[in-house]
């Protein structure tokens, strides 16, 4: 699995997805949205450009595997749900489940920008995908690109994004899990 680890606020990220949107025709569709309060009773909403997507740059959840995760794909390609009896063992029989989620597209990444939690941390966010696929080699191909030019700075194995890096260096915490020790904060190499 290839991954790319990035702090970005709205700002940063936005810059990333506009140089890939300018090569190619995309869209977001959001993983297991069932998660998420606001798009549970409805469909999984699907966007053309990440400038669409609401409230990005700003968490969902105190960690980066709690926040909204997005397949992204080129727009002509096919992306079916999945359907799943969820709670199964339970009283009832459980409840059908109809989403979206990685494993089920070859052809795309899952991008999770993470963001402000509460405005006081920024969550780590990541690009990723389990396929060897032509497709999803070039979008993560183009994503690696795009963050090395529009993020200058490389700490540890993040990437940061320059306001990111400015919300640092002004004493903000950077973190994957606001409920982990500071000491898993992301900081400035001496």
């Amino acid at each position: 699995m290839k991954r790319i680890f990035f702090f970005a606020t709205q700002r940063d990220i936005l810059a990333v997805t506009n140089d890939i949107e300018q090569k190619n025709s995309l869209k977001y569709i959001l993983a297991h949205h069932h998660f998420h309060q606001r798009y549970s009773a409805s469909d999984a909403p699907i966007f053309l450009s990440a400038s669409a997507i609401p409230e990005l740059g700003i968490a969902a959840g105190s960690q980066t595997g709690r926040c909204e995760h997005y397949l992204v794909a080129e727009t002509s390609t096919l992306v079916e749900p999945v359907t799943r009896r969820i709670g199964a063992a339970l009283p009832g029989g459980g409840e059908l489940v109809t989403a979206f989620e990685m494993g089920n597209c070859r052809d795309c990444v899952e991008l999770n920008v993470g963001g402000f939690w509460q405005e006081t941390v920024l969550i780590s966010g990541l690009v990723q995908t389990w396929s060897d696929s032509k497709p999803a080699q070039k979008l993560m191909r183009q994503f690696m690109s795009a963050i090395k030019k529009n993020f200058k700075e490389k700490i540890g194995a993040y990437w940061v994004g320059s306001e990111a890096l400015k919300f640092l260096q002004d004493g903000g915490r950077l973190t994957l899990n606001v409920e982990a020790s500071p000491s898993f904060d992301l900081k400035i190499p001496e």
